[in-house]
């Protein structure tokens, strides 16, 4: 069975315990962005990166300009199995597709759940019109795969077979994967990202009742995995982090970039569950939305790539431990909607000017990311 491991680096990413701040801090920066569901309230996002948890030197010089063989190494190693995977659009219309009531879909919870954002709810980046200038953001990216997700009620739009199958949206999504193929690109699907059809949420009451989901067949699991570590040496602390490592019950609010924690959950859990086949599926650096900034000085994000490579190096000493891992899919293709944060942050590797007809640009490390790969 396909294990796919997902760390998408968002605001839930884990506390690490018995690091000390004070002395292994080496970049911190915290600001607080508006609040989706209430505007006299705003949340706090931080990122610190800490000692340890980038590659070593030799591995990012020179970068910016052509990779390092080590970084090579890494990736060749990575991908003895498959090509690197790179770049991800997730969940349909909340993220990127928009349109939600276009091409007959129905209702999802998404709807309601963001029917308050001060955001484009209805285009999001207009992906459903879009999807060939996407395709063509890969090219030139130099991905040779794209993980998307297929929109439940968009195929289906009150979630059943018996209540009719939406021609329209099955040949959005047929255009979409030969579009991909055409290019050279292999489609790697998501079947559920967080939009169940509205109609089964209030029949089911989502999925707390066992009816709402009989599938057949072999899938993947995608789960937000963290990584804990005990505060201290006590058995209660111990025994709490081993609790939270087997149900990785969410942890703090702010974003740790800490690739060590990377290696370390895909060796836990290698050893813990049988050795299972992992694809990392999410994994990205965010960027506070600032439509202030000049777009040339917004697409420099030579944090980014450090970001890429420091994870890279992090899959690759878990691999040397052991661990199956299969692919890496940066978060995200372009700037888009965030759960939890709108379109107040930017995770993309191509820029989404908002303010002009949605164009995509690509960013600096999207440049350097095909080189990467060609190398």
């Amino acid at each position: 069975m396909a294990f796919n491991l997902a760390l998408p680096m968002r605001p839930s990413m884990a506390g690490l315990g018995s690091l000390k701040k004070s002395e292994t801090t080496i970049f911190g920066a915290s600001r607080r962005v508006p609040s989706l569901r209430n505007e006299n309230k705003s949340l706090r996002l931080t990122i610190r990166c800490w000692k340890g948890s980038v590659p070593p030197l030799q591995l990012l010089l020179n970068y910016q300009h052509r990779p390092n063989r080590g970084c090579i190494a890494a990736a060749n190693k990575i991908t003895r199995q498959t090509s690197l995977l790179s770049s991800s659009l997730v969940a349909p219309f909340c993220f990127s597709e928009g349109k939600g009531d276009e091409g007959g879909r129905g209702p999802a919870t998404w709807d309601s759940y963001i029917q308050d954002d001060d955001g484009i709810t209805d285009v999001a980046v207009d992906s459903y019109n879009r999807y060939k200038d996407d395709v063509q953001a890969l090219v030139d990216m130099g991905a040779d795969t794209y993980r998307f997700s297929i929109s439940w009620s968009r195929i289906l739009p009150d979630g059943t077979v018996d209540g009719g199958i939406n021609q329209e949206g099955i040949n959005f999504y047929n255009n979409l994967i030969n579009e991909l193929i055409k290019n050279g690109i292999t489609p790697f699907v998501t079947l559920f990202h967080f939009d169940l059809p509205q109609t089964l949420a209030d029949k089911y009451n989502g999925f707390w009742s066992s009816q709402i989901s009989i599938q057949a067949g072999q899938i993947g699991i995608s789960i937000q995995a963290e990584w804990f570590l005990p505060a201290s040496d006590t058995i209660q602390d111990q025994d709490a982090a081993r609790r939270a490592l087997d149900f990785f019950t969410p942890g703090s609010t702010e974003i740790y970039v800490y690739p060590k924690g990377l290696t370390d959950v895909l060796v836990y859990m290698s050893n813990t569950y049988n050795n299972p086949k992992f694809f990392v599926t999410e994994n990205g650096y965010p960027e506070k939305r600032d439509d202030t900034i000049a777009i040339d000085t917004a697409l420099q994000d030579d944090a980014r790539i450090q970001h890429i490579l420091g994870h890279l190096y992090a899959i690759s000493n878990a691999m040397k431990q052991g661990a199956d891992v299969n692919g890496y899919f940066m978060w995200a293709l372009m700037d888009c909607m965030e759960m939890g944060s709108g379109y107040t942050v930017r995770y993309g590797l191509a820029y989404t000017d908002y303010l002009n007809n949605l164009d995509r640009i690509l960013k600096k490390s999207a440049k350097w990311l095909k080189l990467f790969l060609a190398s």
